[in-house]
């Protein structure tokens, strides 16, 4: 549950306006795209990954059309242990994202990379 929201704030007591405090926030996401992409980039992108990389993709078009059959034979070739994060929906709900994070740390991926494929509204994940 969030702090801010009025369903938080209800539940604990809380009335009127919460004021934010000060803060700074950056998000270094590239994102590539473009044809032949994944065959381009993704080999030089594993050479600061970690051993363990999430593959976090929607419904399954990515296996339809052939890049998820492409990423896979990269990550293997390199030895990459995969873990996989599907169904994630467009403009997934806190709980989902929530999901992801209990996966990546359950996989002891919290230092290492992730993998997302899917729209650029969809939430990103490093």
């Amino acid at each position: 549950m969030i702090a801010n929201s009025g369903e938080y704030r209800k539940k604990n007591g809380q009335r009127g306006c919460v004021m934010m405090n000060n803060f700074i926030f950056e998000n270094k996401t590239k994102v590539y795209f473009g044809k032949g992409g994944v065959k381009e980039y993704l080999g030089g992108l594993l050479a600061n990954s970690g051993e363990t990389i999430m593959l976090a993709y929607g419904g399954g078009s990515i296996k339809c059309n052939g890049v998820y059959d492409e990423i896979m034979g990269i990550l293997n070739a390199q030895g990459k242990c995969v873990v996989e994060f599907s169904g994630i929906m467009s403009n997934p709900t806190y709980a989902k994202v929530q999901e992801g994070a209990k996966l990546a740390w359950a996989s002891a991926m919290a230092e290492n990379g992730v993998l997302k494929i899917g729209k650029v509204t969809d939430f990103q994940a490093h």
